[in-house]
């Protein structure tokens, strides 16, 4: 299957998805199976190609979502039904997905499987007692690692590195120890216990993006987010930037959503987003702002009054902003791309979608499926405003 698809997602309402809770080991749970080797496997009672589009049948209750991206092994012939493919469409016991491979019905010596892609090129070196170490493993990125700290309940801890020779042991710490000593913050849940919360995962092979509602443990209805994330963003100097692999990490419960990387208010001491190091490649980490290139800067998306409300009363449109990373401390102009975030510099956005809904691009988005994220400053509320993260990519 000639098909390749960089960017991957996975939510915690996918069949077969591991769930995050208030308990530990749960996030390193979703990013193993999101990263490493996928999840939610099946296996096909038939598959018929026609036209450009593959057909699989699965025991009633076996689907797979829309828009995701799956991993078809075991078919004898087409050999080339063999890898990923899109997901069109699907009903309760079926899919459809597009394929390159000839027309007829796929043979096996054993068994089709289908299950959920992990997004691939990420790897683990290093792991412990609910810890563990992920880096990008393509020959483009720049190397550096995250450090995830499962062993809380409500949180766990990040902390991202240049370069590290066991998981407790790493060089050119972001943010540092001494200013926050232990790594930012992840928010899991705003309860202790095995109750799930809602999430997204969204990530290419350079960069993942999180977007996890710990207040659903405790109120449906609490559905606040923000975007977080770890890796590279799209350097815009020509010669690049490795220096400016980005964590974006609140301290605290009331710091949700400083320095997030769908915007909002932002700090140059807290390390709520921060980098490697400056663009010259001297000294130590340094704090990053995420702007939009249209709308407030410390603004909320989807409640930014800046083009009105939304859709624009004059030719019925919703504007998007693409989001950019720049160096607090001197005021520097924009350094790299926030891939795959749109920001809305309208108000009202909330009339209009929710979190998790799901809806086509337009513009400079124009294929891309964008999917919904809930904004707020508080951990345990409804969310105030809408961004959105592009779930089809590619983002580069």
């Amino acid at each position: 299957m000639a098909y390749s698809y960089p960017v991957k997602w996975i939510t915690n309402t996918m069949r077969g998805a591991p769930q995050i809770s208030g308990t530990a080991g749960t996030f390193i749970g979703a990013l193993d199976a999101f990263l490493l080797t996928g999840w939610g496997t099946a296996t096909a009672t038939s598959v018929s190609i026609s036209g450009g589009v593959g057909t699989a049948i699965f025991p009633e209750g076996t689907y797979f979502e829309e828009h995701a991206v799956v991993l078809f092994a075991g078919a004898t012939t087409p050999a080339a039904l063999n890898g990923e493919a899109r997901v069109l469409s699907r009903t309760n016991n079926s899919i459809t997905f597009e394929t390159n491979a000839p027309d007829g019905v796929a043979t096996t010596g054993t068994a089709i499987t289908v299950k959920y892609a992990p997004v691939g090129s990420w790897a683990k070196p290093f792991q412990g007692a609910n810890l563990a170490a992920y880096k990008s493993s393509d020959v483009q990125s720049s190397g550096f690692t995250l450090r995830v700290d499962d062993t809380g309940t409500m949180t766990a801890r990040l902390v991202g590195y240049e370069s590290m020779t066991d998981i407790n042991t790493g060089s050119g710490a972001f943010p540092t120890a001494a200013v926050i000593p232990g790594g930012g913050t992840f928010h899991k849940s705003n309860v202790a216990s095995a109750a799930a919360v809602r999430y997204l995962l969204v990530a290419d092979s350079r960069a993942m993006l999180w977007a996890v509602e710990p207040g659903t443990a405790s109120n449906s209805a609490y559905r606040s987010s923000n975007v977080r994330g770890f890796g590279e963003g799209l350097a815009l100097s020509p010669s690049g930037d490795p220096w400016s692999t980005f964590l974006s990490c609140p301290v605290g419960v009331n710091t949700f959503n400083n320095g997030a990387l769908s915007g909002g208010p932002e700090s140059s001491s807290g390390g709520f987003t921060v980098c490697a190091r400056g663009f010259s490649g001297l000294g130590t980490a340094v704090y990053l702002s995420a702007s939009p290139f249209t709308g407030a800067s410390a603004g909320v998306s989807g409640a930014d009054v800046l083009l009105g409300s939304a859709p624009s009363p004059v030719d019925g449109k919703v504007r998007l902003s693409r989001l950019y990373l720049r160096t607090t401390v001197n005021q520097d102009g924009p350094r790299a791309l926030v891939p795959g975030v749109a920001y809305v510099p309208h108000s009202g956005m909330l009339s209009l979608c929710s979190p998790g809904d799901v809806l086509p691009g337009s513009g400079d988005w124009i294929g891309r499926r964008l999917m919904a994220v809930g904004i707020s400053s508080v951990l345990a509320a409804a969310p105030t405003g809408i961004a959105f993260i592009d779930i089809s990519g590619p983002w580069r």
